[in-house]
């Protein structure tokens, strides 16, 4: 748990986080270990896959991050085109140490690529939820 919480100050995401795996089930555990339709286990792979999306894509990462790291969050912006944002301190889950700069780099995200000319088009011939 250290390790996704690194940051001084952590205890509340530490404690949010005991409190979740301690209402969980056997059945979700078992089901949330990697299968078919997982994410490859290679980078070489991961990229591959990475570099088939076609939509606006948004990548959060810390450069503090001692479990993701930061280097394969640049790598995985510029495999998928997309846009990469750093939180400082942020740690390996940044949503929950600075959700206030998550929240607005989502906001900003959504509110640049939500509604592109191609994403009209496609909502008018029915094609798009």
């Amino acid at each position: 748990m250290r390790a996704v919480f690194d940051t001084p100050h952590s205890t509340k995401q530490i404690e949010d986080a005991i409190g979740s795996a301690l209402e969980t089930d056997a059945d979700t555990l078992i089901a949330s270990v990697p299968g078919d339709l997982a994410a490859p286990a290679t980078r070489r792979d991961q990229l591959a896959l990475a570099r088939r999306v076609r939509c606006p894509a948004l990548v959060i990462s810390s450069p503090n991050d001692t479990i993701t790291s930061h280097a394969d969050a640049k790598s995985l912006a510029k495999a998928t085109r997309g846009r990469l944002v750093s939180v400082p301190d942020g740690g390996h889950c940044p949503q929950g140490r600075k959700p206030v700069a998550v929240n607005l780099a989502l906001r900003d995200f959504i509110r640049a690529s939500a509604f592109t000319v191609d994403s009209r088009g496609l909502r008018a011939n029915g094609t798009a939820a």
